[in-house]
């Protein structure tokens, strides 16, 4: 259990109502026994592991999802274990992740670590004013929508897919490009779009929504996921955007804003920490691939 009395599951930082985590952490537990599989922890918890229809369709090989919700150390015996159990699913693939830190193993490849910064506040910011328009996700225009999909297929990314040299780069690409066409064309979020004097498009970012706590009594979240990009050269809005957006009076019908970021990713980093203040945790990853590929 956490320093809370309730499971090692979900993103610590986020405040929860009493009883989500632990409602939270029961519906896993049947998704895995219906589409998956429990593996007991050594030192307490469980690996929670489930096939991942959608990673299957994007990366065309039968890919898990596994959490390990810890409650002391992940041990190099239960990576063991949790590499026998993929192999006897029929799994090609998984991605495992966790809110402690996983130990080396030579059958998962460590393919980084992502911090989540809970947004509290902003960091006052005076800056130039900019045009900046919010639109919710379904609602972007096509040309927008053109520019954006091929920006993103040319923009170095520090995701656990692109860390992951097993994994051909021209799918990592195609499904990354996938995942954000569908978003904009009818995803659940908003679009934050920075526009110069004549109206175009020089600045962007996705910012999806999160409803998966709701049912349980959670807060909906903002930002998981979130896709920014500056589309070519002159004087960075960015900052400008995230302001302005951030201060908008809509709130987008969501309780909360989690931002993620690579500390390889040293840009990204530095802007969410200059603008944005919130306490952070770290979620390490993992893949994992079958033997017999």
């Amino acid at each position: 259990m956490d320093h809370h009395g309730e499971p090692p599951w979900d993103i610590p930082v986020v405040p929860l109502p009493g009883g989500v985590r632990e409602r939270l952490y029961q519906a896993a537990l049947e998704q895995a026994k219906s589409a998956g599989f429990l593996l007991p922890l050594k030192e307490g918890g469980s690996f929670i592991a489930w096939a991942d229809p959608q990673e299957t369709a994007w990366l065309g090989r039968s890919a898990f999802r596994v959490w390990a919700a810890a409650e002391g150390r992940v041990l190099p015996d239960d990576l063991g274990a949790l590499s026998a159990r993929l192999e006897a699913a029929g799994a090609q693939l998984a991605g495992l992740s966790a809110w402690r830190e996983i130990p080396p193993h030579e059958a998962f490849l460590d393919v980084g670590a992502t911090v989540h910064l809970y947004v509290d506040d902003l960091v006052p910011h005076t800056s130039r004013e900019v045009a900046v328009e919010v639109r919710p996700l379904g609602d972007v225009p096509a040309s927008w929508i053109d520019r954006i999909v091929n920006h993103v297929g040319t923009t170095r990314w520090h995701d656990r897919q692109a860390r992951d040299p097993r994994l051909p780069q021209e799918l990592v690409e195609r499904r990354r490009r996938g995942w954000v066409e569908t978003s904009l064309r009818g995803g659940d979020g908003i679009l934050l779009a920075c526009l110069d004097d004549d109206g175009s498009l020089i600045a962007y970012d996705l910012f999806p929504f999160d409803r998966s706590r709701a049912p349980f009594g959670g807060p909906v979240l903002g930002g998981l996921n979130s896709i920014l990009g500056r589309l070519g050269p002159g004087p960075s809005c960015v900052r400008e955007m995230l302001f302005a957006g951030f201060r908008h009076p809509v709130r987008f019908a969501v309780d909360g804003w989690v931002l993620q970021y690579q500390d390889e990713n040293p840009r990204m980093k530095r802007l969410v920490e200059e603008l944005f203040v919130g306490p952070t945790c770290v979620r390490h990853d993992r893949h994992w691939h079958a033997s017999r590929e």
